[in-house]
């Protein structure tokens, strides 16, 4: 089931269950959600923008493995939060050698439409 989130005056609007909730706060509890499955799993923030004068940020969970992805996952979808796997990776060339590396992935939970003016501080 997907629900759409968007930000307004520092709330968080879920439309699916039409409550309202503080951006720290949410933010704070998907942190611990995350922390519950792996200590090294936490919220962090990525920026993006279209020029130099339309910037902002965007909160995901930065995890260890596919594995800690999907079960923090599976645990933001009980709580009804909107959210997905996300998996990126370096594409590794041959070397100078002629030997070739294992591709590197990076696996993060991404919290969808939830834009900021800037990051704020979980600690």
């Amino acid at each position: 089931m997907k629900h759409d989130q968007y930000t307004s005056d520092g709330v968080i609007k879920e439309s699916s269950s039409e409550q309202w909730k503080d951006v720290k706060k949410f933010l704070h509890f998907c942190n611990h959600i995350a922390s519950l499955v792996n200590k090294e799993s936490s919220v962090k923030f990525t920026y993006c923008g279209i020029s130099m004068d339309e910037c902002w940020v965007e909160p995901y969970i930065d995890t260890i493995n596919g594995q800690v992805a999907k079960e923090i996952y599976d645990l933001l979808v009980k709580e009804n939060i909107n959210s997905y796997i996300d998996c990126y990776g370096e594409e590794q060339d041959e070397d100078e050698f002629g030997e070739t590396h294992q591709e590197l992935k990076k696996w993060s939970v991404t919290l969808p439409g939830i834009r900021l003016e800037k990051e704020i501080d979980l600690g």
